[in-house]
């Protein structure tokens, strides 16, 4: 095992060894389609490892504590797998905008580079990032968690405003400013903690660019994504609850072009979801994509595309 005592002292290569690391423990597991590396290594010591486990099926998915619960191998981990049913790996990769960056199983790069990511996938994995970070309140104590938020949330901005759902203004390149500067103090404080006094300033910028995305995000679904005889002045959280709405049938109200795409990403949930929670994997660690307002209920936490909260990980285990 590879024992990195200081992410100070962390370099990239130490990031392939530790996912190699990964792949020569659990490559052989039951259930194991393919293990991705996801995601790029910006500034090492403080980005994390996104590990991406394709399953054949849930049924053959048997998981260990120890592969869902990657922190325990390595500091660099800063959060559970994500997990997809290699059924759905193209609806996977397509609304999700992940990459491989690494693997070991061929045949799932060929699929991932046929796909097109289009507005309508964009929109699609933004609106579920939109609830997911709406009214976020970024705290004043500053550690990794805060460094790895903002940089997802400048990369959001990124991806609404190559697909025309945001425009580059002040306040966005003044977020991404501060996340850069911020990482340039955790760096300069030895990789610790330490406290910044502007972070209420931060989270009302972050929250403005977010209304304006949704009011954005929102004429695109009644312009667009609704058929145009339907009188509709929902918000797109509607769309939302349907999703995961097992009876409900699209093409009431949805744009006959969209219903397929909208099927096979229901399809896609449900899998996870129920998949997860039929195998008990999320209370040993693992992340999985989203769920049902009912769901959470159910099992008392919040589940986001890749994210979930160290804190209540660590009091369960």
């Amino acid at each position: 095992m590879i024992v990195l005592k200081s992410m100070k002292k962390i370099e990239f290569e130490n990031y392939s060894q530790i996912f190699d690391e990964y792949i020569s423990i659990f490559k052989n597991h039951e259930g194991i389609n393919d293990i991705c590396w996801s995601g790029t290594v910006s500034d090492p010591g403080i980005s994390d490892l996104d590990i991406i486990l394709i399953i054949d099926s849930w049924r053959d998915f048997k998981p260990s504590l120890r592969m869902l619960n990657p922190e325990r191998i390595s500091k660099i981990f800063y959060h559970g797998p994500i997990i997809c049913n290699k059924k759905y790996i193209k609806e996977f990769f397509s609304f999700t905008n992940l990459n491989i960056f690494k693997n070991f199983n061929k045949k799932n790069i060929d699929i991932f580079n046929q796909i097109n990511n289009n507005k309508f996938d964009c929109f699609i994995r933004q609106i579920f990032y939109f609830n997911n970070f709406k009214n976020l309140s970024i705290k004043k104590n500053i550690d990794r968690s805060v460094l790895l938020n903002l940089k997802s949330i400048v990369h959001s901005f990124n991806d609404m405003i190559n697909f025309d759902f945001l425009k580059s203004n002040y306040q966005i390149e003044e977020i991404r400013e501060i996340s850069n500067n911020l990482r340039y103090q955790f760096k300069k404080n030895n990789y610790q903690n330490f406290n910044y006094d502007k972070s209420e300033l931060i989270s009302d910028n972050i929250n403005k660019v977010f209304l304006n995305a949704e009011e954005n995000l929102n004429i695109y679904f009644n312009n667009q994504i609704t058929k145009k005889n339907i009188n509709n002045n929902e918000h797109f959280q509607i769309l939302i609850d349907k999703i995961f709405d097992k009876n409900y049938i699209f093409d009431q109200i949805i744009n006959n072009m969209y219903v397929e795409s909208l099927d096979n990403y229901r399809n896609l949930l449900l899998d996870n979801v129920f998949g997860n929670i039929e195998t008990y994997s999320f209370i040993k660690g693992a992340d999985f994509i989203i769920t049902s307002d009912e769901i959470k209920k159910r099992i008392g936490k919040m589940i986001w595309f890749r994210r979930i909260n160290k804190k209540i990980l660590n009091k369960i285990i």
